[in-house]
């Protein structure tokens, strides 16, 4: 049963990556061609590398360890980063002051600490302080407002504010998946201290 589960988060996972990858296409002239190509480049792209490294398993299972974790620190940087920079690619169309776009950037990036802290505060607390677990949640539901609040500032309408929560979505897929692959501690050295 566990096995099921984790198979089915990362199947979860990886479909949510897809379709935050894919929706960059919104931010495209033409949605509708824009979103089926981001979603078909980005397959090819991940259905490449796993070609490659299906070919050079015995090489990559022979890399150290410390290697591995540096591989995951530059990915989940580089994530990190392409989490920062979406709602300013999304938002490029409604053509800001350069001003505006330093300061959407510094909210989201206050954002992304304040969810990673959440995170931690929920899991850290799960199952033991249910009033540190709800407060946790609380926290998101307040987080989950505050692009309506920003947005409903310049334009109040069903797309902008659409677009605000999809620009949102995508940067939480992103910020997990970079904090993820960030803070991931290698299996091999939990195996030698255990």
């Amino acid at each position: 049963m566990k096995e099921t589960l984790s198979l089915v988060g990362k199947v979860l996972g990886w479909v949510a990556l897809f379709a935050a990858l894919a929706s960059l296409g919104f931010a495209t002239d033409n949605p509708k061609v824009g979103v089926p190509a981001y979603l078909v480049f980005f397959l090819l792209v991940f259905g490449g590398v796993y070609l490659f490294v299906s070919r050079k398993k015995e090489e990559i299972e022979e890399t150290k360890p410390e290697n591995k974790a540096l591989i995951h620190k530059i990915i989940g940087v580089f994530l990190i980063l392409l989490a920062l920079a979406v709602p300013d690619i999304i938002l490029a169309g409604y053509h800001f002051p350069i001003a505006i776009y330093l300061f959407i950037s510094l909210i989201t990036f206050v954002l992304i600490v304040i969810g990673a802290f959440t995170v931690k505060l929920i899991n850290k607390n799960a199952g033991k302080n249910g009033l540190m677990v709800f407060l946790g949640y609380l926290i998101f539901i307040v987080l989950s407002a505050i692009p309506a609040i920003v947005m409903i500032q310049y334009d109040s309408s069903y797309n902008a504010l659409g677009l605000a929560y999809w620009s949102a979505l995508s940067l939480t897929v992103f910020a997990w998946w970079g904090i993820s692959l960030f803070t991931k501690t290698n299996d091999t050295d939990t195996e030698s201290t255990e």
